[in-house]
């Protein structure tokens, strides 16, 4: 299916695959070397247990391959390979988590996920190097065929289903959280931007905080439950724009 040489390819993070073998050392050895491992048997073997999982997990993620092609992208490892063509791509889910340790950032961890019509899918990111640059060569190579088919279904006033999120020329935007849901019409959108990995849209009037009056908890929507998130965003600032008015995003 993807005849043509790759163009880049990306193997896992040194950082993660030194973490790894860091915890299964450690827990190796406490198992293995320390007080507990001559007279507790109810630690010695759940701790070679760990110690194996985490070893296993180290052989798995040194075993991972992406590979972008021109016409599609390759995913390898111990487990099995799956290829997908940029033209199939139907969904493409992106998360970029920005972790810390008592409140010190580490580091960001990012996490994607491609759904082609057919529902095949390719899960990849956590553990592999360069992770902004793999998501910035996704968005490149996935958004102009997924903005192409979006914007031909908003501009017949078709709905557009961004999974908790439905775009509509009629309705507006609809967005469906656990326990409520809310509509605004495109008119009544004062602003609309991802903030700390989660999608807001204020209404005209509203005050632009993370919580509605009526309700003290973050309303967002976490970008790593809508699929083609950028398409979203891309549709929106083209239909304010000619509107004569820019995004704030």
């Amino acid at each position: 299916m993807l005849q043509q040489p790759p163009i880049d390819t990306f193997g896992p993070s040194k950082v993660w695959l030194s973490l790894l073998a860091l915890a299964a050392l450690l827990i190796a050895s406490m198992s293995f070397y320390s007080p507990f491992a001559e007279n507790d048997l109810d630690f010695i073997w759940p701790g070679r247990l760990l110690a194996l999982l985490f070893a296993l997990w180290f052989v798995w993620v040194l075993s991972v391959k992406v590979s972008f092609h021109p016409n599609g992208i390759a995913y390898r490892s111990l487990f099995g390979a799956r290829d997908m063509l940029w033209d199939e791509v139907d969904r493409f889910y992106y998360e970029a988590r920005k972790m810390s340790v008592y409140f010190i950032p580490i580091g960001t961890i990012f996490s994607f996920k491609l759904v082609s019509a057919k529902r095949e899918r390719i899960s990849f990111g956590k553990g592999l190097e360069r992770g902004a640059e793999i998501g910035n060569k996704l968005e490149q190579a996935t958004y102009p065929s997924l903005f192409r088919r979006a914007t031909d279904l908003f501009d017949n006033g078709v709905e557009v289903d961004f999974g908790p999120v439905r775009l509509s020329r009629s309705t507006g935007i609809h967005i469906k959280k656990l326990f409520r849901a809310v509509n605004i019409p495109l008119d009544s959108v004062a602003d609309y931007r991802i903030e700390g990995g989660k999608l807001y849209v204020w209404r005209i009037g509203q005050k632009r905080t993370k919580t509605r009056p009526e309700d003290p908890f973050d309303w967002g929507v976490a970008i790593r439950r809508i699929p083609n998130v950028f398409v979203l965003l891309g549709i929106l600032d083209a239909f304010y724009e000619q509107r004569g008015r820019s995004s704030s995003i």
